[in-house]
């Protein structure tokens, strides 16, 4: 029985201690690599904010934009992006990268704009006492 212990214990310990665990990266992609299939993020968030993340695209690595799915050669420089990875021989692979379409956060910011300017005008026009503009 003791026998069987000692030769089970190190060969789960092996296979539970070699097991990668995914962790996630926040940031705003700065390079894309295409030629050595590297990707580089600058952090965002806690614990990230001002660090530079290397991750190497893998044949696996999942890929979207938006919603749909993407090619590496479809990431561009200044794109926000989530990346889940796992360190792999000291290297941080990525395992999955979704990287928000750049339309759709300028859509996002013009709104956002638009709607200041609005509720600006509509002050202005509330305190001259003309109408507000339509």
């Amino acid at each position: 029985m003791f026998a069987r212990i000692c030769l089970i214990a190190p060969a789960l310990l092996l296979v539970f201690g070699l097991a990668a665990s995914a962790d996630e990266i926040r940031g705003v992609i700065s390079k894309v690599d295409a030629g050595h299939h590297q990707l580089i993020v600058s952090g965002r968030g806690r614990m990230a904010r001002g660090k530079d993340f290397t991750f190497r695209l893998a044949s696996e690595t999942k890929i979207t934009l938006g919603k749909n799915p993407a090619k590496e050669k479809e990431l561009q420089a200044g794109q926000r992006v989530r990346v889940q990875f796992e360190t792999r021989d000291g290297q941080n692979v990525a395992v999955q990268v979704s990287a928000m379409q750049r339309g759709a956060a300028l859509r996002a910011g013009m709104e956002k704009a638009d709607g200041i300017l609005r509720l600006l005008d509509l002050l202005m026009k509330q305190r001259e006492g003309t109408p507000p503009s339509q």
